[in-house]
């Protein structure tokens, strides 16, 4: 009896040794056919195209930007300009219902932390009017009148911004099944891999090199393959408006014959190459590179992702360094986002814009008095007289005068 719960348990310690075992194997050819240089484009394409979520049936939008930017220039001919620019944060509020196609426009800029405007322009469709309005220059708001051919444009805008919203489920289709295509048309052959040591925070990192290289009739039948196979694929063609398929299969015929011309055939030594940097275990991306060789030069763009998650965008022509660029993109909240750009030029300087952007749908817009106002063509001297002095005496109107100022003292 013992002998035989001891062969039982030496049969379990067995099966188990080979499960794990299997397990260790299955997981390392999986492993490495995860990081075969096809599998990591594959990858690095799928994260990008036909991920996209947007409110298809919102009613309403209500979007935001501010824009910031701390310049400075080598040259010193702008400088008193980009001393103001650098003081300078403007902001666009626009919000839209395309139910009742009624819109709202309010803009401000702040200079040195003081509000300097402050105006909104109001329209709802049906009316024969537009209505502004700006702090401190005058108390009523500003009637125009509109001609019929800008109403027609005002409401077409509300109905192509629905209608786009309407058509993303057609758009996320398109971008899904070019992407499969894409995906079709990568053989093999284009891939190859190395090991290569890279330099990213000042660090240097061994990395794993995934190559995707075309030499020109390579990349001419890749690219003829793509655009013959969705020009002829009725699905996707039919994921854009009714009125724009047969222009959109005109396009892409149009490319294929461009790329078959003889007079088109590239230099032999023309390549066009892209490159993703891979480390660790699991592969992750941390470097991608875009390489192009044509007519003897060579002109490189590439994207490091540093530890702050920031990425740095560097354009190289010739093994020159032509212009540097670092784009960090912070999520505030599910619908704003903080984007800092910095941008560098041995010749032109550095340069850092600074965007904060909100976009909320499906929420009440504002709904603005507009009651209280005058017909311009209306306007008494007396009234335009006083809109003079207010704009004269105003914040705004001040900062002005002063640029203008400065720019008769540089000349």
């Amino acid at each position: 009896m013992d002998e035989n719960k001891k062969s039982s348990k030496k049969s379990i310690i067995i099966i188990l040794a080979v499960i794990i075992i299997a397990l260790l194997v299955g997981g390392f050819i999986f492993l490495q056919s995860s990081q075969k240089p096809r599998n990591v484009f594959i990858k690095a394409i799928d994260s990008v195209i036909g991920n996209t979520s947007i409110e298809k049936d919102a009613k309403t939008i209500n979007s935001t930007v501010s824009l910031s930017v701390n310049a400075n220039l080598k040259d010193e001919t702008y400088k008193n300009y980009v001393d103001y620019i650098n003081k300078t944060k403007l902001t666009a509020n626009l919000q839209m219902d395309y139910e009742q196609e009624k819109g709202l426009l309010k803009l401000t800029a702040d200079y040195d932390n003081d509000k300097i405007l402050d105006g909104k322009i109001s329209y709802k469709n049906g009316e024969d009017i537009i209505y502004g309005y700006v702090e401190e220059i005058f108390d009523k708001y500003f009637a125009l009148g509109l001609n019929t051919d800008t109403k027609e444009f005002l409401s077409s805008i509300f109905k192509e911004s629905k209608d786009a919203l309407k058509n993303t489920a057609n758009i996320e289709k398109g971008s899904k099944i070019a992407k499969e295509t894409v995906k079709k048309y990568l053989k093999d052959e284009y891939f190859s891999k190395e090991k290569a040591e890279i330099e990213i925070d000042g660090e240097k990192i061994n990395a794993t090199k995934n190559i995707l290289a075309f030499t020109p009739e390579q990349f001419k039948t890749f690219s003829t393959s793509v655009a013959s196979d969705l020009r002829n694929n009725q699905e996707f063609i039919n994921c854009f408006n009714e009125e724009d398929r047969e222009k959109v299969k005109k396009e892409l015929e149009e490319f294929e014959n461009d790329m078959k011309d003889p007079d088109q055939t590239a230099n032999e030594k023309d390549s066009v190459k892209f490159n993703i940097y891979t480390t660790g275990f699991n592969g992750k991306a941390v470097k991608y590179e875009a390489i192009m060789n044509s007519n003897n030069v060579e002109t490189t763009v590439s994207a490091s992702k540093l530890k702050d998650d920031s990425y740095d965008i560097v354009v190289n022509e010739s093994n020159s360094e032509i212009a540097k660029a670092n784009i960090n993109i912070t999520e505030v909240d599910k619908n704003k986002k903080n984007i800092t750009i910095k941008v560098s030029n041995d010749d032109f300087g550095e340069a850092t814009i600074n965007l904060e952007v909100s976009i909320v749908f499906n929420e009440k817009i504002e709904d603005v008095d507009t009651s209280n106002n005058v017909k311009v063509e209306e306007l008494t001297q007396e009234q335009m007289t006083k809109i003079q002095q207010n704009l004269y005496s105003s914040k705004l109107g001040k900062l002005i005068a002063t640029i203008m100022g400065a720019q008769n003292i540089s000349e």
